[in-house]
């Protein structure tokens, strides 16, 4: 597997523990849990000490899919295919194209037929939903890309981690 951690934040102790016993019964990669945190606090201690090339943000209602390690490393490799491995920071699996101003969507969901646009291969956004970021830790470490530390709450973060992104 690629040199990545799994992170998520749990809204409180009791999904903490229910979600601990899903990596289990689903064999899922090891996740480290937070909860008691807001999600800029939460955003900003993962790009500070994630100790690995990239780092898997999750809200706690996110189910993650038993060959996400696979679906990870497709989405770097096509992330590095596309773009160059030095030059994404963050990947969601939606987002707001720049031009159109679609959302457009990486993920597929054939249960649903709601979403929006699908496209197999990333494309550049100026924001991304953050139910699920795939965040690059060295480039956003390089380019010196944090939260700032004046914003606390649950909303705005991921526009403004790609608002930040784009402006580093």
């Amino acid at each position: 597997m690629t040199n990545l951690k799994i992170y998520r934040l749990c809204r409180d102790k009791k999904t903490n523990q229910k979600l601990k016993k899903e990596e289990g019964k689903y064999n899922l990669p090891s996740s480290e849990y937070f909860h008691g945190i807001d999600l800029y606090e939460f955003t900003r201690k993962v790009i500070e000490s994630c100790p690995t090339e990239y780092a898997l943000l999750c809200h706690d209602d996110v189910i993650l899919p038993e060959n996400i390690s696979f679906n990870i490393n497709q989405a770097i490799k096509s992330a590095n295919n596309t773009f160059g491995r030095n030059k994404w920071a963050i990947m969601g699996n939606a987002g707001v194209e720049i031009i159109s101003k679609d959302v457009k969507t990486f993920l597929e969901d054939s249960h649903t037929q709601i979403l929006p646009y699908h496209t197999s291969t990333p494309i550049i956004v100026e924001s991304i939903d953050g139910n699920t970021m795939l965040l690059n830790i060295n480039i956003l470490r390089g380019n010196k890309v944090f939260l700032p530390k004046t914003l606390s709450g649950f909303h705005l973060y991921d526009l403004i981690l790609s608002l930040e992104s784009y402006k580093k």
